[in-house]
């Protein structure tokens, strides 16, 4: 029971961890510099676990249609020397398993390789939407880039868009340049079996592939990876190869990349390089829900009656105020040389909102529950407003508006709002009326 309580705590703490990277995310999208990497994990959910739907579940149906198309003594012996391996070994494994059933089926250009394919991924069926209109609420909102290490086509019919493969360089590069809504197929699509990316040659033909190969490392310098759905399909050769690229080649990027997983697996991922881990919740039925509140409307900066409530404070008076002292004062809200653009952007909107703002009173200030206290001298008329400017955009404005810092460091900075207040408030009395923010 201990365990349990443990492990669960654990998880609500890995959760809480990454509540800034998830506000980083959001920025990434809102700025359409988010690429969605989808991995047979969303298939899955999808399907309702048909066996086709995962790789070892793809490859287990390869060996028994290529043992129903055999003769003889050799074909059960071969069958059950396949499946002991494909249960004995890892994913790594698999690719030889992959290779023999592709030369059985008489190669990629052969018609029963289509024909398995289609039998199999062709014919996967779709048992809940609900992750699949997760996704495409994202998209509809953010229009990300989508790639996808699948080879079925359950997100084209849901999003009504084309999937493009990677021996497609002209249509990719219109996809990675965002002239296209299509989706790129980067390990290949059943349609066109030539593309499809299963055993060790064709990994080696993809690998070989400098167009392909040069698409996502463009791709991975300009945007944000998302990977959903993927799990272990990170140390798949292709991905795993080129996320190696990123953590070398790109590893002073100020952008990070991120992998969506279920808490406990979040809290025991490593990060690598510039590979961060997100929790969307303890269980697999979560990672919709999560998906879907990427999308949840932030309070409108155009919303009078949403700013309304922070329009009582009054401009600073640069008479009497320094301009050392104002940049002091923002950086030590902000820890970076941005907090005096964040202070003046919020006075702008109080302006425009109400000219006639009251003077500023002592008294408390009312912030997320918690209440403040400040001195009303005239030497502390900026700390106060730029403490209610801060808390403003943070707290009530969290828009593409407001900069990455603030969204990300947005706990880091109420504490540091907080201490300035008790700094503030043994500088005079703590009796008078509230202000409420």
């Amino acid at each position: 029971m201990a365990k349990k309580v443990q492990a669960q705590r654990q998880t609500r703490q890995a959760t809480k961890g990454s509540d800034f990277l998830k506000d980083d995310l959001i920025a990434s999208l809102t700025q359409r510099r988010a690429i969605l990497v989808i991995g047979s994990g969303i298939t899955l959910q999808a399907t309702g676990r048909q066996s086709a739907a995962s790789w070892k579940g793809l490859i287990e149906s390869g060996i028994q249609h290529a043992t129903a198309l055999s003769s003889g003594k050799e074909r059960t012996q071969w069958q059950t020397a396949m499946l002991q391996l494909l249960n004995a070994s890892s994913p790594d494994g698999w690719l030889t398993i992959a290779d023999e059933i592709t030369r059985r089926l008489g190669g990629v250009r052969d018609g029963e390789w289509f024909a398995w394919l289609e039998r199999t991924v062709g014919s996967l069926s779709v048992a809940s939407l609900e992750i699949l209109k997760s996704i495409r609420a994202i998209r509809e909102k953010w229009h990300p880039i989508i790639m996808t290490t699948n080879y079925d086509d359950l997100l084209e019919r849901e999003l009504k868009v084309r999937a493009v493969t990677w021996r497609d360089l002209n249509s990719a590069l219109d996809i990675v340049a965002l002239r296209s809504d299509d989706i790129l197929h980067i390990h290949g699509y059943w349609k066109e079996p030539e593309s499809v990316v299963l055993g060790v040659r064709s990994y080696d033909q993809l690998l070989g592939n400098e167009l392909a190969q040069s698409v996502q490392k463009a791709a991975a310098i300009l945007n944000s990876f998302v990977f959903i759905g993927c799990g272990d399909g990170l140390d798949d050769p292709n991905v795993g190869l080129l996320l190696n690229w990123i953590n070398e080649t790109l590893k002073g990027a100020r952008h990070r990349h991120y992998v969506l997983l279920r808490a406990d697996r979040a809290e025991a991922f490593c990060p690598s390089g510039r590979l961060v881990a997100i929790s969307y919740g303890e269980h697999y039925a979560d990672l919709g829900p999560f998906l879907r509140s990427l999308v949840q409307e932030p309070e409108s900066l155009g919303n009078s009656e949403i700013l309304g409530r922070y329009s009582n404070a009054i401009a600073t008076p640069s008479d009497v105020i320094s301009r050392e002292f104002l940049d002091e004062v923002a950086d030590a809200i902000t820890d970076v040389h941005e907090g005096l653009g964040i202070v003046q952007r919020a006075d702008e909107f109080r302006a425009v909102l109400d000219p006639n703002r009251p003077p500023i009173r002592r008294g408390k200030l009312s912030l997320a529950g918690n209440s403040f206290e400040f001195w009303d001298s005239a030497f502390r008329q900026f700390e106060l407003q730029s403490i209610r400017a801060t808390a403003a955009l943070l707290v009530a404005l969290p828009t593409p508006r407001l900069s990455e810092f603030g969204r990300a460091r947005r706990e880091q900075i109420l504490l540091k709002l907080y201490e300035l207040s008790k700094v503030s408030s043994k500088r005079g009395e703590s009796d008078e009326p509230s202000t409420r923010i």
